[in-house]
Parts: structure tokens; C-alpha cells; sequence
């Protein structure tokens, strides 16, 4: 998830400054689309194996009584370590393809082994990258008669029909067999719900970066993303001031256009040509910034670019504090910048060492599935954000003011109401104001977790999407472990990284909380567990400590490094402090047991080994 970047300049209308912006689509996805899920030289991957199938079918419509139309929904699953009557691990898919988020779940790979589970992976409908498994194939994305159905609530259902069947027509078990849904960003939102909306399908939830407050009425404030996204960064090196300045220098090039193509070594035919283009230039920037944020992992990854081990300190190497004479050259600061961005966009230059501005790769995607996400932001998920810039009363960020809480609305009809036009590039019809249902998950599933039981909520500190997350004073959370509700906030954590596969490099923070998590579910699966099992706090995370070298994915090696002996800590969550105690000291290899496999980090994308890669 995340806002409507270069997609909405390039593919679905333009974007000005000071407009409201659709938020950013889960890494996973976005890596997805560019093909690069997948990577045997990552030394966070290790090659998951499955069976896809297509002979289950969803009604298109799973609350109306006029048609029985239905559509095939493609599901994934594994039964290599399952054993009847353990649980079943089920991952309800968000927008993307459901390849992509198997990839890319490694925590439900391992665990699996461990509970002897059943792994199922669902793919979210509109979402597949054939359109004969989309309700109505091709004519899925023309008007919104046929869009219409691509709706949080309905997916849900598809899911809550899908298990009972699954339990019969594939696994041939009870039908008590105990279910936990594990999901990250908007996966981990649907997790939360399913959980809330149907709780004798699913007996328990963990829910990752799922921001599933950051609505009208949660009250979240309409900077925080900008604003968390923006802390990452300072608390990695970099300077408010020197990013602000750059920023800044960028609008003096006006006039010189070819100096800023030539300092951020565009290509022919991507070259800024209008003083317009400038926004497009920073927004560019600031999608590198807010990515960076979002996949600040410690080890280095291919899956979506290219990085190193904690990109955003990479980052901030180009922009620390500078001197008086620096921050007064604005060619300078142009430079650094670019050299900042490329951190991230370093895969994209391909061998020439040039780079699109305008960024062709997003502008070539399907564009069914662009229209995906911005479809839901623009009726039912309407998440309430976006940037405040430097000049807000708290400083709240280093961008610029997309919208004020004054004219949020307005402006975000007004994008969605240009990003699905009748006119080319969308061609698509239907869509109007009407359709913007900003209550639309407040009235959905409300704010209040009082009344439900059994998820499990985290967020690390590091990832922008914590903003949205659950807090302790969120009506329900706070002290509710006796109804298996946890909320982990996690030091040194950026997006969902505590469902990606165990790694060396893990900051211990991780490690533990996965080790906590898994006594939780313990206890869910367990029909004789009448003790909830109780938070202990998360060992505390220093960046200057932390390991990132000779990373390892580590596969089947709970526990980790983690025991039940109690030792002292200090906390870095708001988890009680009574009932059961957990070793918080490991080393950041986790456990020396289990299977390890190490690998020499490269940048030639390797696949080999991945029979699922795109």
C-alpha cells in the first residue's frame, strides 16, 4: 500500500503539489510487478515450494440474492510437514499477486514445520495476474459496474467460504481443524478482520504494519506517515535541514533544466523538459525516501531494488549535517540528492548509468491492476493521509503540504475523480464522488477491539506504516492479553519484517518477538489452553550495534536463541510485565541450531532455484 506515485503523474492523470495523494502499494507487490520477488543470491530468501490450484469458485458478489455468478479463485498450499489435526496457516492475499506474498512470508514457512501446519495462501480477487481468475476476465477494470466488487468485505467473504471448503474438498480434515491467519500491511488489515468479522472461520490473527486506524475518526494525525517516514531517516544520520535545503534546490533549476539532467543523469527521452517537471523530479525523490523507510531491512535484499543492509543509514551518508557553504550551494545539494535517491533506484540505470526521471517501469505496468488499489482508496479504503511539510507548526516532515485536514477531502475526490476517467489512459467509466466512502471502515469494523479476541498486532519503529498501527490507547488493546490481544512494537523493525524468514541479522527485538508469538499461537491451537499467555517487553535496539554482516537466512530454528529463563531487559514496549518470562539477551544469529543458508550478496537478480519467480 502506499500513495499513488509516479503512477498517477504518468499512467492515470496528473499530480500537482498540494494535492492528496494515493498511498504507496505494499513493497511486495511493487516488486512484483518489476519481477524481482525473487532472488536465490538474497541472503533473506530461501526457495519455497507449493501446489497451485484453481477449482474453487467465488461468488462475485457474496451478499446479494439476484446472481450465483461466480469466478475462479487461484489458491496455493503445502501439506509437506502437515499432520491431521494441526492447524491450518492461511494468509488471506492482499493487492497483489499471491506468489508474491508467498515469497516473501517466511516466517509462515517456518513455523509451519514446526506446528506441522498446513500452508494455504489465497489470492485477493481483481488481484491475479490472469485475468481469467478475476471476476468478469478482461472487463474486470472497464466501469465500475464491474470494479465494484473489488471490496475488502467481499474478499473477506471469499476467504470465510474458501476455508470450509478447503477443510473438506482438499485436506480431507475436521472441520474444527484450529485456523491462524497471518497477514502484513493490507494483508495484515484483512488478518484483523477476518478475525473480527468471522471468528469461528479463523481462531486467531497476526496482524504486520497493518494500519488499520489510520482512518477518518481513528484518530491518527493526517502527518504521521510523512512524519514517521521522516524520523527514520533522522534517527539514521540524515539532517532535516539538509534534506529540506535540497529539496528547496531543486525549484532554483528552473532555468536550467539540462544542469538537473545532467546531475541526475537522465536518459534521452525521460529528460525534465518544463519547469513542471521539477515536481515530478521531487516526487521521484521522495517515492526513494518513503520506499527506503518502508524496507529499512539489515541485511541486503533484491527483492525489490537492489539494497544494502540499512539502506536509509546508506541514505544519509549523502545527507548529514553540512556546513554553511554547502547548504548555500544549490548544485551541491542537487548532487547529494540524486546520490541519496540512488541508493534506491540504483537497479534502474540498468548498464548505462542513466536514469528515468519519469520512471517507465511503473508506467508500463498492467494497468488493470494499477487501477486496483487506487479503486479501494477511493471508495472503501480511504486512508487519511498525507504530507505536512517543514513549515507545519511541529515540523512535522521533510516533503511539502499535500493537503490540510480542511480540504483532505476535496482533494482526494478531485484525484480520484482524474484517475478514473473516461478519457485515456483509463478509458474507465462509473466512477463518481458518490463512490468516496471516506466512514466506509469505521462503519465496516470500527476502532473499538474490545469485544473481539486472539490478534495479534506489530509494528516496528522504523517503518512509516507504524503511524496507522493499533496503540495502546486504542479503545481494547491495553492490558488484553486475557483475551489474546497483543500489540508488539518493535525497535529496529521496518515493514512486516517479522513475517519475512528468520535471518542472523535480525536485531534481537525481532527475534524475541517471534519467539513470544509463537507461545501465543501455541495456546490458540491448543483446545486445552486456558491461560492466555502473557507480553513480556522486547529487548532494546541500538542501529550503532546492530550486525549486518555474513547475513543468513536461518530455516527451522526456533527457538532462536530464546529461552523461558527470566533476565533483566529493557523494555521497548508497553507489553505487561507479569505471568510467564522470556530470555531477552540472544545473540543476533538466533539459535545455532537449525539449517542456515548463507550466501554472497550480488546484484546479477539471480533466479536460479525459484521455480515461482516472474
Amino acid at each position: 500500500m502506499l500513495k499513488l506515485t509516479l503512477i498517477s503523474l504518468l499512467v492515470l492523470g496528473n499530480l500537482y503539489e498540494g494535492e492528496a495523494r494515493i498511498r504507496l502499494i505494499d513493497p511486495v507487490v511493487k516488486a512484483g510487478r518489476r519481477g524481482n520477488v525473487f532472488a536465490a543470491s538474497d541472503p533473506s530468501n530461501i526457495a519455497y515450494n507449493w501446489t497451485t490450484r484453481y477449482d474453487f469458485q467465488a461468488f462475485i458478489d457474496n451478499f446479494g440474492y439476484t446472481s450465483g455468478n461466480t469466478f475462479t479463485m487461484k489458491y496455493i498450499y503445502n501439506t509437506d510437514w502437515y499432520k491431521q489435526g494441526n492447524p491450518i496457516f492461511f494468509y488471506p492475499g492482499n493487492e497483489g499477486y499471491v506468489e508474491d506474498f508467498a515469497e516473501n512470508t517466511g516466517i509462515i514457512w517456518d513455523l509451519a514445520q514446526h506446528f506441522n501446519a498446513c500452508v494455504v495462501f489465497a489470492e485477493h480477487r481483481y488481484y491475479s495476474n490472469d485475468s481469467q481468475y478475476k471476476p468478469f476476465g478482461d472487463l474486470a477494470y472497464k466501469n465500475a459496474t464491474y470494479l465494484g466488487y473489488l471490496t475488502s468485505e467481499q474478499a473477506l467473504a471469499d476467504y470465510a467460504r474458501f476455508i470450509p471448503w478447503f477443510k473438506t474438498k482438499v485436506l480431507n480434515c475436521s472441520s474444527d481443524t484450529p485456523v491462524i491467519a497471518f497477514g502484513g500491511s493490507y494483508g495484515g488489515m484483512l488478518a484483523t478482520w477476518f478475525r473480527l468479522k468471522y471468528p469461528t472461520v479463523v481462531n486467531g490473527s497476526w496482524a504486520a504494519s497493518a494500519p488499520v486506524i489510520y482512518f477518518k475518526n481513528g484518530g491518527i494525525d493526517l502527518g504521521a506517515f510523512d512524519h514517521k517516514s521522516t524520523q527514520t531517516f533522522l534517527d539514521s544520520g540524515c539532517s532535516f535541514d539538509t534534506i529540506v535545503k535540497a529539496f528547496s534546490a531543486l525549484d532554483t533549476f528552473a532555468n536550467n533544466l539540462t544542469a538537473l539532467n545532467n546531475i541526475f543523469h537522465a536518459k534521452q527521452g525521460c529528460l525534465l523538459t518544463d519547469a513542471s517537471d521539477i515536481f515530478s523530479l521531487k516526487t521521484w525523490v521522495r517515492n526513494a525516501f518513503e520506499y527506503m523507510a518502508m524496507t529499512d531491512y539489515p541485511y541486503y535484499t533484491t527483492f525489490l531494488m537492489p539494497m544494502p543492509a540499512w539502506p536509509a543509514s546508506e541514505m544519509c551518508k549523502h545527507l548529514g549535517n553540512l556546513s554553511t557553504e554547502q547548504l548555500n550551494n544549490n548544485t551541491e545539494l542537487a548532487t547529494r540528492l540524486f546520490r541519496a535517491s540512488i541508493v534506491y533506484y540504483s537497479n534502474n540505470s540498468l548498464v548505462d548509468g542513466l536514469y528515468c526521471l519519469k520512471d517507465p517501469n511503473e508506467a508500463t505496468e498492467n494497468l488493470g491492476n494499477v487501477l486496483g488499489w487506487p479503486w479501494q482508496e477511493c471508495t472503501e479504503i480511504v486512508i487519511y493521509s498525507c504530507a505536512q511539510g517543514p513549515n507545519s507548526t511541529n515540523k512535522n516532515d521533510v516533503f511539502w503540504q499535500d493537503c490540510t485536514d480542511e480540504n483532505f477531502i476535496a482533494n482526494m475526490t478531485a484525484s480520484c475523480v482524474s484517475i478514473f476517467t473516461p478519457n485515456p489512459p483509463a478509458n474507465f467509466t462509473g466512477y463518481n464522488t458518490s463512490l468516496f466512502r471516506e466512514n466506509g471502515i469505521q462503519n465496516l469494523y470500527g476502532f473499538d477491539f474490545s469485544r473481539t479476541s486472539n490478534i495479534i498486532f506489530t509494528n516496528g519503529n522504523l517503518d512509516p506504516w507504524s503511524a496507522g498501527g493499533v496503540k495502546d490507547t486504542t479503545p481494547g488493546i491495553n492490558n488484553s492479553n486475557s483475551r489474546g490481544i497483543y500489540n508488539f512494537y518493535i525497535d529496529g523493525a521496518a515493514h512486516h519484517l517479522d513475517l519475512r524468514q528468520p535471518n542472523s541479522c535480525d536485531p534481537p527485538s525481532v527475534v524475541n518477538a517471534r519467539y513470544q508469538i509463537v507461545q501465543i499461537i501455541s495456546c490458540w491451537i491448543n483446545s486445552s489452553c486456558t491461560t492466555q499467555y502473557q507480553q513480556q517487553p522486547l529487548p532494546s535496539f541500538s542501529l550503532a550495534n546492530a550486525n549486518s554482516t555474513n547475513c543468513r537466512a536461518i530455516q527451522n530454528g526456533y527457538p532462536w536463541g530464546q529461552s523461558s529463563n527470566p533476565v533483566s531487559t529493557t523494555p521497548s514496549n508497553s507489553g505487561s510485565t507479569s505471568g510467564n518470562t522470556v530470555s531477552t539477551t540472544p545473540s543476533n544469529s538466533g539459535s545455532t541450531s537449525g539449517n542456515t543458508v548463507s550466501t554472497t550478496p550480488s546484484n546479477n537478480g539471480s533466479t536460479n532455484g525459484n521455480p515461482h519467480r516472474f
